[in-house]
């Protein structure tokens, strides 16, 4: 089982004094949420692993932008565990992909993790548990993969999210308005040009 992982966030950002909280990414996740329906909530992370997923095929794009794209993936994956409660998984290798590209990979895990999702939130079928979690599972070593592949670790890129999404929602609460605004990306946070 992975252990938790843990990022550490600027909650107060006083240039003389600021203050720093260490949270577990799981609870951080947790208190990003918009505070919809459950069948809502999960239309949203699954629409949003899927979108995600797509950015990491843009070509020719920077280290950083990877970086980004696979911290904004695992947020939504990251959702979809908590809203299932699925806190016990292992990355398990899923023997069928072996020899195909890893970026694929993801791509059809993923598509097979929110069919089952759908079934339950759309066709209110019973939710096959022990598919969902092999299927977390699977998402979780090639996740771990990637994260080789691009030069980095499963623990940096989350604390490169958690960065990111603490400048975005001040307060870590969630509102359309800062959504749309993405002060992470414009300075409006702390009052400089983001690059």
């Amino acid at each position: 089982m992975n252990p938790p992982i843990f990022v550490s966030i600027i909650t107060k950002k006083d240039p003389d004094y600021p203050i720093t909280e260490t949270i577990r990414y799981d609870k951080f996740v947790r208190k990003l949420l918009k505070g919809e329906s459950a069948n809502q909530e999960a239309r949203h992370w699954a629409l949003g692993m899927l979108g995600e997923v797509a950015e990491l095929f843009e070509p020719d794009q920077s280290r950083s932008y990877y970086l980004k794209e696979l911290g904004d993936f695992y947020f939504y994956f990251q959702c979809g565990l908590n809203h299932y409660r699925l806190d016990k998984i292992t990355p398990v290798l899923d023997v069928q992909t072996l020899g195909q590209d890893i970026h694929r990979i993801l791509l059809v895990q993923v598509g097979q993790f929110t069919d089952l999702v759908k079934k339950d939130v759309v066709y209110n079928k019973p939710l096959d548990t022990a598919a969902l979690h092999m299927k977390a599972c699977h998402i979780l070593h090639t996740f771990n993969q990637l994260c080789k592949y691009h030069g980095t670790y499963i623990g940096d890129v989350l604390q490169l999210n958690a960065e990111k999404l603490a400048d975005r929602y001040i307060g870590l609460t969630y509102s359309d308005q800062a959504a749309q605004t993405r002060a992470d990306e414009t300075g409006e946070s702390d009052g400089t040009q983001k690059r």
